[in-house]
């Protein structure tokens, strides 16, 4: 599991729009939503950031989705993340 740094913590939340979050009051998180198909316009693909453990999931809104093939745009924000040094392995 990844989550932001600590020390970065104040950083990332100021910086979180240039990589694409928003801040979801329903969620607690920032997020960023993929939709795939305008025909299931309620199924998402999201990339997470939780606002109390800053934990960075990846969630989706049904089981159709499991299987999701993605061109990556989630991995390249996470790979971003880590190269600019906002992100540590969890224990």
């Amino acid at each position: 599991m990844l989550r932001i740094k600590e020390d970065k913590w104040e950083e990332f939340s100021v910086s979180c729009p240039e990589y694409g979050f928003k801040l979801s009051d329903e969620e607690n998180a920032y997020i960023i939503q993929y939709l795939k198909e305008e025909e299931f316009s309620k199924d998402y693909l999201e990339l997470q950031v939780w606002l109390d453990s800053r934990e960075i999931t990846i969630e989706t809104s049904s089981v159709r989705f499991s299987g999701l093939a993605t061109e990556g745009e989630e991995l390249e924000v996470v790979y971003n993340l880590i190269m600019n040094g906002f992100v540590e392995k969890c224990k």
